[in-house]
């Protein structure tokens, strides 16, 4: 651990002293140059958090190294090896990895780790704190990140230098010697400057590379891991050589040996640091102005739209009240620093919290005369000060120091006097290794000069800041830079009495202005004259001309087009061409939204939007989920004003925004509106239809209940009894109360009684809770609830008339006499109409107005034969499993022209074997996430093949089906003769899309597509018994770019026939007897991948007649299949064409083609013959028949007959190679016949071009 005492050197800036002031130098600038201004308070918040951001152990995430992304390495740590550095590290620092400061400065649930370290610090947290009133905590966050950015002007933090002083390692002196003798006056009249970021990681990038490519730490001078893209000149002063970029700054000091090589390289000389310091710290304040920037204008951003903020996570620690110690909360821990623990004991007994004190007051005093200084350069005659750098001829630190700044307006007698240089004596001549003469050294307004022996004056080199955009320049159209190029000093509004050339007439040009299109009614202008020193008059629309200076700001303008105009003006005269600027003021657009045709219980309605104003160009609509959710684009740059939408979740609340956009591409504020669905808001809950003791007039009930997330008014709702409707209104002993029926409350519907005086009878039988919001006590206007012992049914109607829940209940389900009720099972399930979701009480007279004893929600939903969904309706998770149940006659029904829509994550089970499970006419959409499928699986626990059959028919009327990672498993059963096979999903004459599902273990087939049109793509295909699809009939499904695999080469992954044309494509098939089996039918095949299936190729049926024309392509191996007096047919009038280069495999004794048609098989060349071979040939198209060298073929007798050309065919070879032809087969031996490879009809027409026989 003392190890790490010294580890506050690997700190950048110093947290007490440089960073806070860097910190107030950047609010400075920023003050002038942006709004909203800060006043000296929370200047001093934004100082606290930059010095707050260097608490142990957060510093090991202040690292970026921009030519790779990566945060400290622990590379570069004197005689240690990163391995050494990152354990102990992981033991005293932190358990966590350090990240680059660009992540650091975003990531909220690692900075949230750091909790007892001062915790979430991040961007994103700063927004939310100031968004949200606290302004103190989100400047403290923001000065956190002004750290984080202004480290990224340290050389050693952007180029993997630990720079830790121990164990050898040198440190960093530029870092020291900043702490030391670092002077921050040429930071108080900075010039705008052409540095712009896109977004904050811009801002890191840019900054960081500024440092990395320009500049050395002391571990990295000329190290190899890092491009240093140009060469350098040296300059002598005494005994050290230094190097100077081609931009002119220092970059080194080294030393000669005797044999002429430079060596000791270093950075430890206060030429070069006090050249790197002017030039980064410059930087620093840029860069942390352009985030400042982004800040505030995300901050109004989400004073717009507070949706846009993200949410911090939840605090990983918290202080045990009057103890001190932390406690870990277990879903985020925060992390234990054994370092970061001493450190605050050291600072508990330490000044420094005193020493800390007195800066911040210090900044907190400067802060108005610096402020004042700042604002002095945008009046009228403050010239900009010049800094000097004063050499002592004795050995330390360079000095710098500014003068007093040059009055508006001296007095006649007074001259100003120009600051003199100071000069060094030398006693060695400068030499520049290049033939070029040395230029000057003008670091900015820094003057160097130095004397050679014999008063002979030769400079250094020119110091030039080469500009840190350039290092990263922006995209082509990225958003202009706020610091716009500028000069500083007088011409920024100066007067006629200051600056020099007063005796040429000056130009005027205006640097900064509106948008040309604005909704803002101020307008601020800068300019600037040339020559400097000028004053300025200014116009605003028109008006007369009065003096001005830059900025200039005009407040309550009005909407519409406005002009300003601007002329410098000297002791010269006047510009006698003003520069001018033209804008227009346009106010964003109003915009109204409204829900149409919309019910609570109903998933579908309408969104409409509109707008008074005139010019809407279009609008833009966006929704989202849940108040938490984001938004989504719905509709953009639209000219509708209306839209139907379908909710996809139940008991969910549905945001919607909209906003118009002029013709001037301004925008309106987002409007919103939100709706409530939830389809069963109301359930009948409980029933106690035949009670004992008692009469069933006085101690029947019905309890409903409030499964909604909101309150319910039951004003004007009715109770139904088979076919009468009972008024619905509150118990008369209890008054006439509302009816508002809280969420989650229940409420218990009894017959009604002759007084108010006198509680109901069932009162003193049943423990029932007091009437309340949670508990109402209802009756109906009657005196019996006519609740029959046998079965009925019973309803409740809103005030609408609306059915909110029905149950036909029947005596054999329970609870019949024995003084129990009927309890439902699970108030989540949104049927109930099986006797299986209900159960008899445990206790004699129920739980009225109470949580059911028999309550189970994870119990899941029952879906009776009976059910046919006739409107519109979601499945929700909740009610998982869903249970589906079918018999001979009757199945769960989805009706025509209507959608069942199954949320992510339901969980549905067939049950049987033997019926449909569910009847599809109109349409499912089943939209699973990678995250959360759906699954349609076994209700056996446990699961194998077959246990149920069809989850899914699908009849001709149905349209729309889509199906989207869900998997099915166990399904596809075979059964007894004569019982068909019946696959998982049966598609008839419909047209339905699977996407990203999977299928596996069945024990047929997944999918039947009969007369389908279906689209099956990116699913995976595993473990079926059959066939992975079936397609027959005049189907043209597309079946794309999926994952066949099987054991033991069993079945088919794609079974075609009856003339079906499906689109085969990019496909993987692995593990089947036969990959695509053809019959009679035309597929379109391409980019398939088959390997290792018994038959590598499209297995063509010996049975099959090709009665339409038809092509075989080249990108496939066909293989022909024949048995005796079956061989595939050519029908007459009808054309096969093989392409060229197609291979074609005879199993073994077989006429592979039956010719009465036309076959046309024309190769092109010898390099793309077409080619008739043995299923047994491995030399062309690969190992077909995959038993590797078990089988070859045999050229003696041959394996296969021939072609046969019947009488009246026309056909046309050329280039066509038939190989392995010619088997005759007799009892007495099999052998060659040359005459039957080519058997042609003497009425046959056969051209024969190039044909060879092998």
């Amino acid at each position: 651990m003392i190890f790490f005492y010294a580890a506050e050197d690997v700190l950048a800036y110093n947290d007490i002293s440089t960073h806070p002031k860097l910190t107030e130098k950047t609010a400075l600038f920023f003050n002038g140059v942006f709004g909203p201004k800060l006043n000296s308070e929370e200047v001093l918040w934004l100082a606290e958090g930059a010095e707050n951001e260097d608490t142990p152990p957060r510093w090991i995430n202040h690292f970026y190294d921009p030519q790779t992304g990566l945060g400290w390495t622990s590379e570069r740590m004197g005689t240690l090896s990163p391995q050494i550095v990152k354990m102990i590290s992981s033991i005293a620092l932190s358990p966590e990895d350090a990240v680059s400061s660009k992540d650091w400065a975003k990531d909220q649930n690692l900075q949230e780790r750091y909790a007892v370290y001062q915790g979430n610090r991040t961007f994103q947290r700063a927004v939310f704190s100031y968004v949200n009133g606290d302004k103190k905590e989100g400047l403290k966050s923001l000065g956190h990140i002004l750290h984080l950015i202004q480290d990224m002007t340290v050389p050693a933090h952007t180029r993997q230098d630990t720079h830790l002083q121990a164990a050898g390692d040198p440190g960093e002196p530029f870092e020291n010697w900043v702490h030391n003798n670092a002077d921050y006056s040429h930071l108080d009249n900075l010039a705008l400057s052409g540095f712009g970021c896109l977004n904050l990681d811009d801002c890191f990038l840019k900054t960081a590379k500024y440092s990395n490519e320009n500049f050395f730490s002391e571990d990295t001078i000329f190290d190899k891991s890092y491009s240093f893209r140009f060469n350098q000149n040296y300059q002598i002063k005494g005994n050290f050589w230094y190097g100077i970029s081609p931009n002119n700054f220092y970059l080194f000091r080294s030393e000669k040996s005797q044999n002429g090589e430079l060596i000791k390289f270093t950075l430890k000389d206060s030429l070069i640091h006090s050249s790197y310091w002017l030039l980064l710290s410059k930087q620093a304040v840029y860069s942390g102005a352009e985030v400042m920037r982004i800040f505030f204008e995300q901050v109004q951003k989400a004073q717009k739209d507070k949706s846009i903020l993200e949410t911090p996570p939840p605090s990983s620690v918290f202080s045990a009240l009057g103890t001190g110690l932390y406690t870990v909360m277990p879903k985020n821990v925060a992390i234990f620093s054994p370092y970061g623990e001493i450190a605050k004991i050291k600072d508990a007994f330490s000044q420094a919290k005193n020493f800390v004190g007195d800066a911040f007051s210090k900044i907190s005093g400067a802060f108005s005369n610096t402020q004042s200084l700042f604002s002095g350069i945008f009046s009228s005659g403050n010239s900009r000060p010049v800094a000097v750098l004063n050499f002592s001829p004795t050995p330390g630190p360079a000095q710098i120091f500014v003068p007093t700044p040059i009055p508006t307006k001296p007095s006649p007698a007074t001259a100003v006097p120009k600051p003199s240089p100071v000069v060094l004596p030398r006693e060695k001549t400068v030499i520049a290794l290049q033939s070029s003469p040395a230029p000057s050294l003008n670091i900015e307004n820094l003057i160097i000069e130095e004397i050679l022996p014999g008063n002979e004056k030769i400079t250094p080199p020119a110091i030039e800041e080469k500009n840190p955009s350039q290092a990263n320049p922006p995209a082509e159209n990225s958003a202009p830079s706020v610091f716009e190029s500028a000069p500083a000093g007088p011409g920024l509004g100066g007067s006629l009495e200051s600056g020099e050339g007063i005796d040429l007439i000056p130009e005027t040009e205006i640097i900064f202005a509106p948008a040309a299109v604005s909704t803002s009614t101020s307008a601020l202008f800068y300019f600037k004259s040339s020559p400097e020193g000028s004053g300025f008059e200014c116009q605003i629309d028109g008006a007369a001309p009065t003096p001005c200076a830059s900025p200039a700001i005009y407040e309550n303008l009005d909407e519409g087009p406005h002009s300003f105009k601007v002329w410098a003006v000297n002791k010269a005269g006047r510009d006698e061409t003003p520069a001018e600027y033209n804008w227009n003021i346009n106010f964003a657009p109003e915009i109204q939204m409204e829900i149409l045709d919309y019910k609570m219980t109903q998933i579908d309605f309408t969104v409409q939007w509109t707008s008074s104003s005139t010019d809407i160009a279009y609008f833009d609509v966006e929704s989202k989920i849940g108040s938490n959710g984001a938004w989504t684009n719905w509709i953009s740059n639209t000219a509708e004003n209306s839209k139907s939408f379908q909710a996809s979740f139940d008991d969910s609340v549905y945001y919607f925004r909209a906003r118009a956009m002029d013709a001037g591409s301004n925008p309106s504020e987002w409007v919103e509106k939100s709706v409530l669905i939830c389809q069963k808001p109301i359930i009948i809950n409980e029933i106690m239809y035949n009670p004992h003791p008692g009469s069933d007039s006085y101690y029947e009930y019905v309890e409903i209940h409030n499964r909604a997330p909101v309150s319910l008014d039951l004003t004007g709702w009715k109770f139904v009894s088979q076919d009468k409707k009972h008024d619905l209104e509150i118990d008369a002993f209890f008054g006439s109360g509302p009816m508002a029926l809280e969420a989650g409350g229940f409420a218990l519907i009894s017959d009604k009684i002759s007084t108010s005086t006198v509680q109901n009878i069932y009162d003193g039988y049943y423990s029932i809770p007091e009437n309340g919001p949670l508990a109402l006590r209802l009756n109906i206007d009657d005196a019996s609830m006519d609740l029959a012992n046998s079965n009925r049914k019973i309803s409740i109607l809103n005030s609408s008339g609306e059915e909110m829940d029905y149950i036909d209940y029947q005596s054999y389900w329970g609870a019949n006499g024995n003084g129990k009720s009927l309890e439902r099972i699970n108030s989540r399930a949104i049927y109930a109409q099986s006797r299986n979701s209900w159960s008899e009480s445990a206790n004699e007279g129920g739980t009225p107005n109470a949580i059911n004893g028999s309550l189970n929600e994870t119990a899941g939903t029952i879906i009776d034969d009976r059910v046919v969904i006739a409107k519109n309706f979601i499945w929700p998770e909740s009610g998982s499993p869903y249970f589906l149940l079918s018999n001979a006659r009757q199945y769960p029904t989805v009706n025509s022209s209507t959608t069942l829509i199954i949320e992510p994550g339901a969980v549905l089970k067939p049950h049987g074997k033997f019926y449909y499970s569910l009847f599809i006419k109109g349409a499912i959409k089943a939209l699973g996430s990678t995250e959360n499928p759906i699954f349609v699986t076994s209700e056996n626990s446990s699961p194998q093949a077959g246990d149920w059959a069809s989850g899914f028919y699908f009849s001709p009327e149905s349209s729309g089906s889509i199906f989207k990672n869900v998997i099915f498993e166990y399904g596809g059963s075979v059964m007894s003769w004569p019982n068909p096979k019946r696959a998982a999903v049966y598609i008839n004459g419909a047209n339905v899309e699977f996407s990203d599902c999977i299928f596996r273990e069945s024990q047929t087939h997944f999918l039947e597509l009969i007369g389908s049109n279906s689209i099956v793509k990116n699913s995976t295909f595993s473990s079926s018994t059959d066939y992975a699809i079936f397609i027959t009939g005049s189907s043209s499904p597309r079946i794309l770019g999926n994952i066949f695999s099987n054991q033991e080469h069993k079945g088919e992954a794609i079974h075609i026939e009856n003339q079906a044309s499906p689109a085969i494509g990019g496909n993987d098939i692995s593990g089947f007897s036969k990959a695509i089996f053809v019959k009679s039918s035309y597929p379109e095949i391409s980019a398939n991948t088959i390997a290792d299936n018994s038959y590598n190729g499209l297995f063509v049926d010996d049975l099959s007649v090709f009665s339409r024309d038809a092509i075989f392509k080249n990108n496939i191996v066909y293989i022909l299949e024949g048995s005796s007096g079956h061989n595939l047919r050519i029908a007459a009038s009808t054309t096969l064409t093989i392409e060229p280069g197609t291979i074609l495999k005879a199993t073994r004794g077989i006429i592979a083609l039956e010719v009465q048609g036309r076959l046309i098989a024309q190769g092109n060349s010898s390099s793309t013959l077409i080619t008739f071979t043995s299923i047994k040939d491995d030399s062309i198209g690969g190992d077909t028949n995959n038993d590797g060298a078990d089988s070859l073929p045999d050229s003696e007798t041959g394996e296969w007959i021939g072609l046969e050309f019947l009488a009246g065919s026309e056909s046309d070879l050329d280039f066509t190679r038939i190989k392995y032809a010619g088997l005759v087969h007799n009892y007495s031996g099999d052998y060659k016949d040359p005459s039957k490879i080519l058997q042609i009809d003497p009425d046959a027409t056969v051209n024969l071009g190039n044909v060879t026989v092998e």
